[in-house]
């Protein structure tokens, strides 16, 4: 099982939403919960241009990268969102 690290983005839309949209939040912790223990789910995809793969909670997306020890939540948004919100970076 992978060691979870969220990142500021992803603790502030989790934060934001807790009591507002309790079951999304809970939805999403069981996905990246899911997540450390498989985190190349049927779903998954990995995105284009960058390091990250994502997966799709109705229109939420919850995007992350991994390595041998950590799953690193990078975003969690709105679909509309979260594209615009990725790191300007490549792989």
């Amino acid at each position: 099982m992978l060691q979870i690290e969220l990142s500021s983005y992803s603790k502030k839309f989790i934060k934001k939403n807790k009591t507002s949209n309790f079951v999304l939040v809970k939805k999403l912790v069981s996905i990246i919960k899911d997540l450390a223990t498989n985190p190349l789910p049927s779903g998954c995809k990995k995105l284009t241009g960058y390091p990250f793969y994502r997966i799709r909670l109705g229109k939420y997306r919850v995007v992350y990268r991994y390595d041998e020890k950590i799953l690193y939540v990078t975003i969690i948004e709105k679909r509309d969102k979260v594209y615009q919100a990725l790191p300007k970076t490549s792989t």
